[in-house]
This record gives structure tokens, C-alpha cells and sequence, in this order.
């Protein structure tokens, strides 16, 4: 997969994404399911949802809160 690979969510409505500390709980109203992911994790999924992203703004954007 390139850096200008846009990576998207089919049905970014079906999830609920909420953030307590340094985790994530992603609801999946589809299956009904519920995960906890770290929070880090939650940011990517938070912003792939929000439109169609390339890996490497996501890299960037990531890289960007870690520094």
C-alpha cells in the first residue's frame, strides 16, 4: 500500500466512537459488537470516518500528536 493510498470507512454511521483516558470504545451498531481499542487507534478510526484520508496524512497527523 502506497503513502497516497486513500483509505475510507464504508459506513462510518454505524459506529459510535467514544474516548475515556487513553482508550477508545467503538460501538458497532451493525453487529452490535463493542471493542476497546487504544486511543491512538480511535483518533485514526475517528478520522477515516470522517472523510476519505491518505495513509500518509494520517501518518502525518498521528505523528503530529505523538511528538
Amino acid at each position: 500500500m502506497s503513502p497516497e493510498t486513500l483509505v475510507s470507512v464504508v459506513s462510518p454511521s454505524l459506529l459510535r466512537i467514544r474516548f475515556w483516558d487513553e482508550h477508545c470504545v467503538v460501538y458497532d451498531t451493525a453487529s452490535s459488537t463493542t471493542h476497546l481499542i487504544e486511543q491512538h487507534a480511535g483518533l485514526l478510526l475517528e478520522w477515516v470516518c470522517q472523510s476519505e484520508v491518505s495513509i500518509a496524512s494520517l501518518s502525518d497527523r498521528l505523528a503530529s500528536l505523538v511528538s
